[in-house]
């Protein structure tokens, strides 16, 4: 089994598995700036069903390998979510993840003036949680020092390649009309529907690319493409409508367009497994797949107040620029760059601190809810130190309470969990804090191993794929169980195997505190196009350990507590000693 996708649900907003930049706009008005790119930040694996319902997460537990692919490659299965629209979740963690894209190619200079890039930090317009994908928030895990690029040249039978996790990402390379045809004979080649309409992908790529270029673009030349029904024939209506475009619009990249018309094929499916990461996101969800500790980013969680739109912290991290600058946990920003920030509103120096480089600068102001005092400080793109697994024991009036909180179900997770766990019970606890807030998601096979610890109550999900074919995804009985009272901990940015992880904790003798959780539930492969990107698709459907729909709904918990950024900048966590009350009575 291979990782799950990390993105949010089609109903939620920002949120982790894996987060998530989108470009919405890549050109400039004749006669003004030479090309601009309108980004929104958006995150997959995230909140709650919206009233009515959009990383980005992503996702839910991916499709159990089947013997037969067993013997394959470890392909990558994600179970991936995207969220766009506001979701009545508290909390929701802008990541990179976990699950829309990020396209990171701005449009090109002229002679005359200075290309710009205005970032939208705010909903996508489909919502993700990738994946399996890490959170521009919190920053994006470094390379994997694993294997090398495997060559790998497209052609019309084979347009994607399945990652396998054995080789580091093919390089960045200029994404061109050759880039889009691949992805779309990838999405009608690989995706569960087998009965797909090509004309949802092609007409998905054309309006997001007039959706992009508003003001830019005549109306001429975004008029409705005449497609047939033919495939191939619509093919070819696309790549010559494509191709003018692009001559007439030459101060603006062609890589940049690729990248949106894939990005918007991706979200014509309106599946939020399905998403499109442009070369820098698959490589940063690549490393963190494959379990790095080292991340790069400003050292922040970023979530937002869905009462509000504002961003806040959620966590900051130890010895990372933040932490340098006096910014805590609960702080709510203000301004980046000296321009305020919040969702649905552009700000590039916040846009820069998510996607940028080591180096990367940028002034932010934040106010502290705990004191009303503002804060200022700079900000820095760095590698910072970030462990899979916090743990502890945390003591009660009835004895010590194990407390181990999991950042992503890489897949070394499961290994690292057994010695945590480990390390708890020869201290003597009493009880378990399991907690999956902010976790995007991530490999099957570490699910699995971590849920047996619990129960041996399969299954865990159920899974069915193109063919209708139904399997239960089973638990490992040589892991020795926990045999004692449990609590998990979950929010809106707890997706994929983390709304798995929830539902377990409900239906097989645990007790679930927090909100409600993400509800990015299927399963996707991971396929690499010749340019360094790679597509998300979905393979399965999956639900919950007793059948239950968990995707686009979410899993309720027993209890529901909230966590506000006034409680985080107090340095309060009711969810947690809520949990821990409940064991204490148990």
């Amino acid at each position: 089994m291979g990782p799950l996708g990390r993105r949010g649900r089609r109903g939620a907003v920002l949120g982790l598995l894996l987060a998530v930049l989108l470009l919405v706009a890549a050109c400039a008005t004749p006669g003004q700036q030479a090309g601009s790119a309108t980004a929104e930040v958006g995150a997959a694996a995230t909140g709650r069903p919206a009233a009515a319902a959009s990383p980005p997460a992503t996702a839910a537990v991916p499709a159990r390998r089947t013997p037969a692919a067993a013997s394959a490659p470890a392909a990558t299965t994600t179970m991936a979510a995207t969220a766009t629209t506001p979701a009545a979740a508290t909390v929701t963690t802008v990541t990179t993840t976990t699950a829309t894209t990020a396209v990171t190619t701005a449009a090109t200079t002229t002679t005359t003036t200075a290309a710009t890039t205005t970032a939208t930090v705010g909903t996508p317009a489909r919502a993700t949680a990738a994946p399996a994908t890490p959170s521009p928030g919190r920053g994006t895990a470094g390379a994997a020092a694993r294997g090398t690029p495997a060559p790998f040249n497209a052609t019309r039978d084979e347009p994607c390649r399945r990652t396998d996790y054995e080789n580091r990402p093919l390089p960045e390379r200029p994404a061109t009309t050759e880039t889009i045809e691949q992805a779309y004979r990838c999405l009608l080649l690989h995706y569960v529907d087998q009965k797909l309409d090509h004309r949802t992908l092609l007409n998905g790529a054309w309006s997001y690319l007039a959706q992009a270029g508003q003001g830019v673009f005549t109306a001429e030349d975004t008029a409705p493409l005449a497609l047939t029904g033919d495939r191939e024939a619509d093919w070819q209506v696309f790549e010559e409508r494509f191709d003018a475009l692009a001559r007439k619009y030459r101060r603006v990249e062609e890589s940049v367009l690729a990248r949106v018309a894939i990005e918007g094929m991706a979200r014509g499916l309106d599946d939020n497994h399905v998403f499109y990461l442009a070369p820098k996101l698959w490589q940063r969800t690549y490393a963190q797949s494959t379990g790095e500790n080292t991340i790069i980013g400003p050292g922040f969680d970023l979530a937002v107040e869905e009462s509000s739109g504002r961003f806040y912290l959620y966590s900051v991290y130890p010895n990372s620029s933040a932490a340098r600058a006096g910014l805590k946990a609960g702080d709510i920003i203000e301004t980046v760059g000296g321009r305020p920030a919040r969702r649905g509103e552009g700000n590039q120096a916040l846009y820069n601190l998510l996607t940028g480089e080591v180096g990367t600068k940028a002034q932010i102001q934040v106010t502290r809810p705990a004191t009303g005092q503002t804060v200022r400080g700079e900000v820095a793109v760095e590698q910072v130190e970030v462990p899979l697994i916090e743990s502890r024991t945390i003591p009660t009036a009835r004895g010590k309470v194990g407390y181990i909180r999991l950042r992503n179900f890489s897949n070394n997770a499961g290994e690292e969990f057994d010695k945590a766990l480990a390390a708890l019970q020869r201290e003597g606890i009493t009880g378990l804090v399991f907690d999956v807030r902010q976790n995007p998601g991530g490999s099957v096979d570490a699910l699995t191993h971590i849920l047996s610890h619990f129960t041996h109550d399969s299954p865990i999900a159920i899974t069915t794929d193109a063919e209708g074919k139904r399997e239960e995804v089973e638990l490992d009985r040589n892991v020795p169980l926990l045999g004692l009272p449990f609590v998990v901990l979950a929010n809106g940015s707890s997706a994929s195997s983390a709304d798995i992880t929830a539902a377990v904790a409900r239906a097989r003798g645990g007790y679930l505190i927090g909100e409600k959780t993400a509800g990015a539930l299927g399963g996707a492969y991971l396929y690499e196009l010749e340019d360094g990107g790679a597509l998300e698709i979905t393979a399965y459907r999956v639900v919950g350990p007793n059948g239950e729909v968990i995707n686009e709904v979410g899993v309720a918990p027993d209890e529901v507590v909230p966590l506000t950024p006034a409680d985080l900048s107090a340095g309060n966590d009711p969810q947690l000693q809520r949990a821990l009350d409940y064991l204490a009575s148990r």
